[in-house]
This record gives structure tokens, sequence and C-alpha cells, in this order.
């Protein structure tokens, strides 16, 4: 392996670790391990998929469901990167390819935001929670006009 790729794998492997350990200070500060659901109090399209994730690993497939019924795709969104990724190097012209990736990554957010969407109507999501007032955002703001109304 050369240099180059080492250093590419460094830093990614150094990013995860950034946000892991971002995330984990989160939570044991604040209770809440989302910066999106902590500061708006309301949860984000990717919410419950670190959990699903974590479900899966364990082999809960059904709590894993539960969680994020898209678990798998950053699974092979990894990997469709990855092929992605090894073809380019290949074949230094690939227009169909790009093209595909590009549906590909529509179809993934239109998804996400579909699935989103249904369980914030439904209400009956194991992670996804609609609560703005116990936002850190709202809190603020709350606590400013307590402040200035007297």
């Amino acid at each position: 392996m050369n240099r180059e790729k080492i250093k590419k794998i460094s830093e990614a492997i150094s990013a995860i670790l950034a946000v892991c350990a971002l995330y984990g200070t989160l939570y044991a500060l604040t209770g809440r391990g989302c910066p999106i659901k902590f500061l708006t109090g309301v949860s984000c399209p990717g919410c419950g998929m670190t959990r699903a994730c974590v479900c899966l690993a364990m082999g809960d497939i059904r709590s894993a469901r539960d969680f994020h019924p898209l678990f798998p795709l950053p699974f092979i969104f990894a990997a469709v990167c990855l092929i992605r990724q090894y073809r380019i190097k290949k074949q230094k012209n690939s227009k169909t390819g790009e093209l595909v990736y590009k549906i590909y990554i529509f179809t993934n957010i239109a998804l996400f935001f579909i699935v989103y969407m249904f369980r914030m109507i439904s209400g009956n999501s194991v992670a996804v929670t609609f609560d703005p007032g116990s936002g850190a955002v709202y809190r603020l703001i709350r606590f400013i006009i307590n402040k200035i109304g007297g």
C-alpha cells in the first residue's frame, strides 16, 4: 500500500473517530447523541440508524428494522462508493456509470425523506420524535424572552 492510500485511510478513520467522540460527548452532557435533535427537538431523517446498526451487529434484525427501516442502505452505499472508486480508476470516461450513481444517490435521498415523513406522520416510530419545545434553540429563545420581558 502506498503512502497516499495510507494517508487517506488514516484521515477517514480520524474523521469517523472525531464524529463518534462528538456524539459520545454530546450524549454524556445532554442525554442526546444527535446534534440536530439536541438543537431542534426534532428527529432527522437518519434518526435511529446508529441504534439500528448496533442491533444489526448483535444479530437483532427485527429491532434494527424498528429503529430505522432503511438500515441496510449505508452498507450498500459504502459498497457502491468502493465499486465506483475502483471503476473510475479503471475507466477514465464512464458517463453512464456516473449517471447511474447520481440516480442511485437521488433515490436514496428520496427514500430517506419518504420514510421520514411516514414515521413523523404515523407517530408510532420507536426512534422519531417531534418535540420542538425540548430543543436547545427553543429553550434559549424562551430564556431570552423571559429575561427581556421581565
